[in-house]
């Protein structure tokens, strides 16, 4: 088999051999995991969009933003780490210095607006639970004297 179609699937394999050293696949399929969340956060814009926003299913489906959101795009380093310590046989407060700068760098790049968007969605959470459990607001009062 000769040609260009030849030449690219060798390549293709070639690199894909290249990346799958050691816990490489275990790594790139936890990245993979952060698109979990993706669902619920497209239902929640949905439910939104149809004016289901009190229903029973938006609040569930908010929670499970939440959970998700923490477990596979924010907790998800912090066990990487872990496993990366364990496999290797250090303690997790060394592992960042074993790894090399870029990869420490690359981490925290991902890292940080995937903190920023969970406190966004905590706020706007916390602001519809207050909004929901609160009292009614009284009516305002009418301060103009009429005479």
């Amino acid at each position: 088999m000769s040609g260009p179609t030849h030449f690219t699937v060798r390549g293709a394999l070639y690199n894909l051999q290249f990346f799958r050293k050691d816990q490489g696949d275990f790594f790139i399929g936890c990245l993979f995991l952060t698109e979990l969340s993706t669902p619920f956060v497209s239902l929640g814009k949905i439910l939104i969009q149809l004016s289901l926003q009190d229903c029973w299913l938006h609040k569930a489906n908010g929670g499970m933003v939440l959970v998700t959101f923490f477990m596979c795009r924010i907790a998800l380093f912090p066990f990487m780490y872990w496993m990366y310590g364990r496999h290797y046989g250090i303690p997790l407060y060394s592992v960042p210095f074993h790894l090399p700068l870029s990869t420490n760098l690359g981490n925290s790049c991902i890292l940080a607006p995937q903190v920023y968007w969970f406190v966004l969605l905590c706020r706007k959470g916390y602001r519809l639970y207050r909004r929901s459990r609160g009292p009614p607001s009284p009516p305002a009062a009418n301060t103009s004297k009429e005479d």
